[in-house]
């Protein structure tokens, strides 16, 4: 029983912590579909929303601790993706950033590779938090 246990809180542990800071940044719409449902299958697209400003895809998590917004360009390609916590999984959400980004301060993290340099910034409100992921702009 408490292997199970065990297991059950590891699976758990993951889902919260999976769509934290995914690259996802220029990808197509499908391709973030597939992404998602692949590596966060316990995020479920909502389609009960429609806003004529921002075109966007909207996933939330059945136990309401976590709600992804992808945000996409006029080419339905990934700009940036807003992902909004239950402060219940605050640890665990700080945790993952640590470990998959350079800290910058208590609310920056980045990354960098040979070809793009993604920021994470959390952000506190008053009954959740989010963190923003997206591509930093380069200097013209």
């Amino acid at each position: 029983m408490i292997r199970i246990i065990f297991i059950l809180g590891g699976f758990l542990y993951l889902s919260v912590i999976s769509g934290a800071g995914q690259d996802w940044i220029g990808l197509p719409e499908d391709s973030v579909k597939k992404v998602i449902e692949t590596e966060c299958p316990d995020l479920n697209l909502s389609t009960n929303t429609v806003n004529k400003v921002y075109h966007y895809l909207k996933f939330e998590k059945s136990d309401g601790m976590q709600t992804t917004l992808v945000f996409l360009d006029d080419s339905n390609n990934c700009r940036y993706v807003k992902n909004m916590y239950d402060y219940v999984i605050w640890d665990r959400v700080i945790q993952d950033l640590n470990n998959k980004f350079s800290r910058r301060n208590d609310s920056l993290w980045i990354s960098e590779n040979k070809d793009k340099k993604i920021v994470s910034e959390l952000k506190k409100e008053e009954w959740y938090f989010t963190v923003i992921t997206k591509p930093v702009e380069k200097k013209k």
